[in-house]
């Protein structure tokens, strides 16, 4: 596409750690298109898909929704971190008993990775209510987690930094890491220029692939030459 503005949303994380590189890559190939980008929690940034005020979503589950299609899949993992001074546990046999004298970092209500989360404890059966603080960012619970605050389950792509560099550290709970995927998805229907450049750049950069072909609510998308997007009829 000669112009026109790139209209997307994607929830925090994917937001945060994974488009910046991703558009800036994409600008440099079509320095002519403008982006719009909004990032938020999974409940807010559906409701812009919803209303149609955004082409393409990047987020996580697609929770079995027949009116989207998914047009590229990028795996990740949730990891449960700590403190890299000294918290995590010492006797990994008693890891659920570490668990449950935690305090939990948790993101607002509307955060998929809250659910997510407050899942796992239900799943670790610990033997009293998990303590539990709400922090309504990703850049926040990072540094409270550094700074002993608590612990959180968060996707690894928001921490590698810190795992890295040994302020955080894994810690290897139960049914840990949970394997996720981040999922591009649109409408169906017919896709703007330039949202089918993006999708385009983004398969071909190698770090998203296109979904499988059998899905049980929503054949694979990729967009055609002619920008069409479609779901399982």
């Amino acid at each position: 596409p000669e112009r026109g503005v790139l209209r997307m949303a994607a929830v925090t994380t994917a937001g945060e750690q994974i488009l910046p590189r991703l558009l800036a890559s994409f600008r440099k190939r079509h320095p002519q298109i403008g982006i719009q980008l909004e990032v938020g929690n999974r409940e807010r940034v559906r409701a812009l898909l919803d209303r149609r005020e955004v082409d393409l979503l990047l987020g996580g589950r697609t929770t079995a929704r027949r009116d989207v299609a998914v047009l590229g899949v990028r795996p990740h993992e949730l990891i449960i971190v700590a403190p890299g001074d000294g918290v995590s546990p010492a006797d990994r046999s008693d890891l659920v008993g570490w668990a449950d004298r935690q305090t939990w970092l948790l993101r607002e209500k509307g955060s998929g990775t809250r659910e997510t989360t407050e899942r796992f404890l239900e799943g670790l059966e610990l033997p009293s209510a998990p303590r539990s603080l709400t922090v309504g960012s990703n850049a926040a619970i990072r540094e409270a987690v550094i700074a002993g605050l608590g612990v959180t389950l968060i996707s690894r792509d928001a921490v590698l930094r810190e795992l890295g560099d040994g302020t955080l550290v894994e810690v290897p709970l139960p049914k840990t890491p949970l394997p996720r995927d981040w999922h591009l998805v649109a409408h169906p229907g017919t896709l703007p220029a330039t949202a089918t450049a993006l999708v385009a750049h983004m398969l071909m950069t190698g770090e998203f692939r296109r979904p499988q072909q059998k899905q049980p609510d929503v054949e694979p998308a990729a967009p055609e030459p002619s920008g069409q997007v479609g779901v399982a009829p």
